[in-house]
């Protein structure tokens, strides 16, 4: 069993794919003699891309922690969210609640889009940024 949170909130159904394009930092420019020179820059943040469906109904396949989070309560939740940096957890758990595995950062909200689909859910598609060194969280 996987489970997210962000911000502290267990998002209820983990995410299909996540995408993340690594921020670059190093150039490599080609000199008028030949030869090729590395140039370093500061690290640029990786963005980090998701969906999270939010079911309109109690369903047995999502997890809900402190009861049911309706679809247009995550919207209050992201414009929160937009002010500044947070937490993001990702936990790979056994059945009984072992841990296997964790994976958290901090980062920042880029771009959030809501759809309402044709059942009353809602499709969350987010954009992250993730710093490298992490973001100091207020």
């Amino acid at each position: 069993m996987y489970k997210l949170f962000i911000n502290g909130r267990l998002m209820p159904i983990f995410p299909d794919e996540t995408v993340i394009t690594r921020g670059d930092c190093t150039t490599i420019a080609r000199l008028a003699d030949g030869y090729d020179r590395a140039i370093f820059s500061p690290p640029a943040p990786d963005e980090i891309e998701f969906s999270l469906d939010f079911p309109a109904t109690n369903t047995e396949f999502a997890t809900w922690e402190g009861g049911f989070i309706r679809p247009g309560e995550f919207y209050d939740e992201l414009t929160s969210l937009s002010q500044w940096p947070f937490r993001v957890i990702a936990i790979a758990a056994g059945d009984d609640g072992s841990l296997f595995d964790s994976y958290s950062f901090n980062a920042t909200l880029k771009r959030a889009t809501l759809k309402r689909n044709n059942d009353g859910s809602v499709t969350a598609a987010l954009k992250l940024k993730r710093y490298p060194g992490g973001a100091e969280i207020l």
